[in-house]
């Protein structure tokens, strides 16, 4: 924490001193120079520690605004925060920072705007860094307020490299407004910039209200805390990694990230038109609640960016989405503006809830693959819709359940690879059904039933295909394909109630395509949970299932010999 440079800043309005109680140091200037620029810099304070508070404390709006960056002279924060020295240990370190204007607030000229980098010299490159023990508060009871923490200081026409700042470390809050502020009131709040960026900026809650922007441009973010977006304020977050724990969107709070990986190591909450919208390689999440109109877009593109930005990887344990007001979630995947293949992967172990999960589709080979991993024991229901998914089952054999009874479209294919899946799939034309490894699951539900429709393109049928037909005395499953094929002995389980006819035909398979229906009969290794008999029979595209009295087993055939016996004893003594 030694050797550390000084930080310079540059400011439109500099005000009167205000009176400072021992620890608490309003920062002001001592003058003004022609047309408003900045001459000299009084703090007031003594040296202090890093207990103090200090408020940079804006009175006054700037006169004559076109001095920015250019006229004003720049000047160094000094005993500000540092000492000459550049001795951290004095003045690096505070307890808390606020950027503030108390006395003009409804004035609309009162903005102001502040930029601190480190100061650059030919002789010194070290970096330096920034810590509050707890708060840095960027106040929102003014208009246009821009505060700028710059991670990189370059002298144009210089043979050396400027300045970095290393850490910007908040033991607490970056609090942007408070929950008081006006719903009008703006600001927003640079750490790093688009021209460099901060290596680590560390805090454990990040607090945005009112209109408030806050930008993080930092290699590493880390939040421990959580991530609370309200109001209408917006919130950017660009870099390499992002380690954040919870997040809660309310109103019409923003995120966006475009951060390479992304781990969310807590729960997000997002309610209101809250949304996020992240974008790099990789993200992991743990439970995400949607509830009314919030979003969650992952993967998406800019019409000028490359597949690069595109989130390919989601890694989420359960969604939950909530209807509210007659309002519903909707999730965006691979949403990107051009035609390539970029294809995104979502791991997900549940789904349950009402709203929309869909995929920007121009072509198949843009379909988001989703694989469903259920856990043992586990049962999930999702009445929402589903649009261009790719649906993978790996949840492992009898373990967890996921309902889709939705109105599914555009669903390229369901892979049945393990573990158990009921789709509604009335509305699924197009789509293939295969069966791997050791085999999943495959049922059928509607929206209000368990007995539904299942139509499809192609349906392949081997020794792995498990699939799970209802039947009642007036309802039935039903597959429609324009081709079935059968590669080898398939399982079906029938479960029947008890008013199921018996004798009647139940059509359980149609096709425009069957082939080989004699196949059906010799592969077809059928149970019912009532144990009737079972005939199959085809009309040559469709297939039958017929249930009769079952055959007594030998042990049955044994009591009725018994009985027969028993009562031909009687018999024999009454004569």
């Amino acid at each position: 924490m030694n050797n550390i440079a000084k930080i310079s800043i540059s400011a439109l309005v500099m005000g009167a001193s205000l009176t400072a109680s021992a620890t608490d140091y309003y920062l002001t200037s001592a003058g003004w120079g022609a047309s408003g620029t900045i001459t000299g810099w009084t703090p007031n304070r003594a040296e202090g520690s890093e207990s103090d508070n200090i408020y940079i404390d804006f009175v006054k709006r700037m006169e004559v605004q076109t001095s920015i960056g250019s006229s004003q002279a720049s000047w160094n924060i000094g005993y500000a925060l540092w000492d000459n020295s550049g001795d951290i240990a004095k003045f690096g370190i505070v307890n808390s920072l606020t950027f503030q204007n108390l006395y003009n607030s409804k004035d609309p000229k009162s903005g102001f705007k502040v930029t601190v980098s480190p100061t650059a010299t030919a002789a010194n490159t070290t970096p330096v860094s920034f810590e509050a023990k707890s708060d840095v508060n960027l106040v929102l009871d003014q208009y246009d307020a821009i505060v700028t923490w710059k991670g990189v200081n370059t002298e144009a026409n210089k043979n050396y490299t400027g300045r970095t700042m290393t850490n910007f470390t908040v033991g607490n809050a970056i609090n942007i407004g408070s929950a008081t502020s006006d719903s009008t009131a703006t600001g927003t709040l640079y750490l790093g910039s688009s021209d460099g960026n901060i290596k680590n900026v560390t805090t454990k809650d990040i607090n945005s209200y009112a209109s408030g922007k806050l930008y993080i441009y930092a290699d590493t973010t880390n939040a421990t805390g959580t991530i609370s977006m309200n109001g209408s304020s917006k919130n950017y977050i660009y870099g390499t990694t992002l380690n954040a724990n919870a997040i809660s969107g309310k109103d019409a709070g923003y995120l966006e990230t475009k951060v390479t990986t992304t781990t969310f190591s807590g729960d997000i909450n997002l309610e209101g038109t809250s949304k996020i919208l992240a974008r790099g390689s990789k993200l992991t999440a743990k439970n995400i609640t949607l509830t009314g109109e919030a979003t969650l877009s992952l993967g998406i593109t800019e019409s000028n960016e490359n597949a690069s930005k595109l989130t390919r990887n989601v890694y989420i344990d359960v969604l939950t989405m909530n209807s509210a007001d007659n309002k519903t979630p909707s999730v965006f995947l691979n949403n990107e503006a051009t035609n390539s293949d970029n294809s995104v992967v979502v791991d997900i172990k549940g789904i349950s809830g009402t709203g929309s999960i869909s995929t920007y589709v121009k072509d198949t080979g843009n379909l988001t693959y989703m694989i469903l991993a259920t856990a043992e024991g586990k049962e999930y229901s999702y009445s929402g819709t589903l649009h261009g998914i790719k649906i993978l089952m790996t949840g492992g054999n009898n373990k967890g359940t996921q309902y889709l009874r939705g109105t599914n479209t555009g669903i390229g294919t369901i892979s049945a690879r393990s573990g158990t899946l009921y789709v509604n799939g009335k509305s699924l034309t197009s789509t293939n059904v295969f069966f791997e490894n050791n085999g999943g699951y495959l049922g059928i539900v509607s929206e209000d039933t368990n007995f539904g429709e299942l139509n499809v393109n192609v349906i392949a049928l081997n020794e792995k295909a498990k699939l799970l037909f209802d039947i009642s005395g007036t309802e039935q499953d039903i597959i429609t394909a324009k081709r079935i094929t059968i590669a080898s002995a398939f399982n079906i389980d029938f479960t029947l109630t008890d008013d199921v006819e018996l004798n009647k035909e139940y059509k359980i398979f149609t096709a425009d395509t069957l082939e080989d229906e004699n196949e059906f009969y010799k592969q077809t290794v059928a149970t019912n949970n009532l144990g009737y008999n079972m005939n199959f029979v085809s009309d040559g595209n469709s297939l039958s299932v017929i249930f009769s009295t079952a055959v007594p087993e030998p042990a049955e055939w044994a009591m009725i010999f018994g009985g027969l016996a028993l009562g031909f004893a009687i018999y024999r003594r009454r004569k």
